[in-house]
C-alpha cells in the first residue's frame, strides 16, 4: 500500500539519521538501513516514520544535550541522556525528584511518530524516550541495556508500545514504563532482566498479551493510578538477584496503591527463588495510597512461594484465580478466597 503524499529517505552506514530527520517533512518516512550509527537522535516534528532496516544506535563518544538529557538520573545523581527523544513544544517538566521527571505542561502534543525496526542499546537513560507526544507508535525494536528504561513515555495521549524486545543483563530498573495523560498501551512485548518489566503510571492504561520474565517484578500498577488493565500476560521465573528481604521485590504483579486495577487471565509462575516470591501482590503506597476497588480474577499461578497476597487494607475482589502451586510455603494466599 502506498505511503500518502509520502518523501521517502534513505540512510546509509557513515551518514546522519538526524540529518535525515532534520531534512524530512510531515508525513515522510526514513529508511535506515543495516548498520552501526553512533547518534542521539531528537524527533520533533509530526508524522516522522523512522523505519530501521537492520540498523543499530549506540552511543555517541560524548553525549549532546536535549529536552530528554536529565529525564532520569543515576544512581550517583548524574543526568542521563536517551537514544531516541521524541517530543512535543513549550513542554514544562518538574525537577528530577526519583525515578524520572514528571510533566508539568505541554503546549503542543507532537503527532503520529512510529519508529520500528530499529536496535537501540546502552544509552545510560532511556533507549528510546517520549515527551508530550501523541498517537505515537513503537513497534518491532529490540531495545538492550537501557541504564534506567528501555521505553519511557511521560505526558503523552495514546502510545502504543507493542512487539518490542526489551532486555538487560544488569537488573536495570524498568523495561517500558508509561507515565501518561490517557490512553496508553503495552502490548505483545517480550522483557527480560529488568527489576520492573512493565509499569503503568497512567489511569487506564493497558498491560495486555505480553511476556516478562527472569525480572523481579512482572508488572505494576503504581501509587494514585486508577484503573489500569493487566491481562492475558506471561509472567514467569523471578531473577536470582532480585532484594530476598521484602516479597514484593519478587512478584508477578504488584498493584502498589492503584485502584480499580483489573488483573486477568494473566499466567505467573516461578516465583519462588530462594524462598520469596509472590505470584500477584495488593499492597498500599509508600505514602498512604490505599489499593482499593481492584479486581483480581481468572489468573492462573504455578510454583510460586505466594499465590495471591492482599496487604491491603482496601476492599478488593477476587475469583476464579486457579492456583497450582507447591512449595514450602504454608500460606497459598491471603485471603484464601484469593484462590478457587
Amino acid at each position: 500500500m502506498p505511503w500518502r503524499n509520502e518523501k521517502c529517505h534513505r540512510v546509509y552506514p557513515h551518514q546522519s539519521i538526524q540529518d535525515a530527520v532534520n531534512r524530512a517533512s510531515p508525513g515522510d518516512r526514513i529508511e535506515v538501513e543495516a548498520g552501526t550509527y553512533n547518534e542521539q537522535l531528537v524527533i520533533k516534528k509530526p508524522d516522522i516514520h523512522l523505519i530501521g532496516k537492520g540498523a543499530t544506535l549506540q552511543p555517541p563518544p560524548s553525549p549532546t544535550q536535549n529536552l530528554c538529557t536529565g529525564l532520569s538520573q543515576t544512581g550517583d545523581g548524574h543526568n542521563t541522556s536517551a537514544g531516541i527523544c521524541i517530543h512535543g513544544h513549550h513542554i514544562e517538566l518538574e525537577a528530577y525528584h526519583t525515578e524520572h521527571r514528571k510533566i508539568l505542561s505541554v503546549g503542543t502534543f507532537l503527532s503520529k511518530v512510529q519508529i520500528t525496526g530499529f536496535t537501540v542499546s546502552n544509552f545510560d537513560g532511556e533507549n528510546i524516550a517520549a515527551i508530550g507526544t501523541q498517537s505515537l507508535h513503537i513497534s518491532h525494536n529490540t531495545l538492550v541495556d537501557g541504564g534506567q528504561y528501555g521505553f519511557l513515555s511521560v505526558g503523552c495521549k495514546g502510545t502504543r508500545a507493542e512487539h518490542n524486545t526489551v532486555s538487560t543483563d544488569k537488573l536495570d530498573i524498568i523495561g517500558l514504563l508509561v507515565d501518561d495523560y490517557a490512553d496508553a498501551v503495552l502490548a505483545g512485548n517480550d522483557v527480560t532482566g529488568y527489576f520492573t518489566a512493565l509499569v503503568s503510571q497512567t489511569n487506564g492504561g493497558v498491560i495486555k498479551d505480553n511476556r516478562a520474565y527472569n525480572v523481579c517484578v512482572g508488572a505494576s500498577a503504581d501509587p494514585g493510578v486508577k484503573g489500569s488493565v493487566i491481562r492475558e500476560n506471561d509472567f514467569e521465573y523471578r531473577n536470582p538477584g532480585c532484594d530476598k528481604g521484602f516479597a514484593a521485590y519478587g512478584a508477578g504483579v504488584v498493584v502498589f496503591g492503584a485502584s480499580e486495577t483489573l488483573v486477568e487471565e494473566n499466567t505467573v509462575e516461578r516465583f519462588n527463588n530462594g524462598g520469596f516470591g509472590v505470584g500477584i501482590f495488593l499492597l498500599n503506597g509508600s505514602e498512604g495510597e490505599v489499593a482499593t476497588g481492584n479486581v483480581v480474577k481468572g489468573n492462573v499461578l504455578r510454583e510460586n512461594y505466594v499465590d495471591v497476597f492482599d496487604s491491603s487494607t482496601g476492599e478488593n475482589v477476587f475469583g476464579g484465580n486457579k492456583c497450582e502451586s507447591v512449595s514450602n510455603s504454608t500460606v497459598k494466599s491471603f485471603p484464601a478466597e484469593a484462590c478457587a
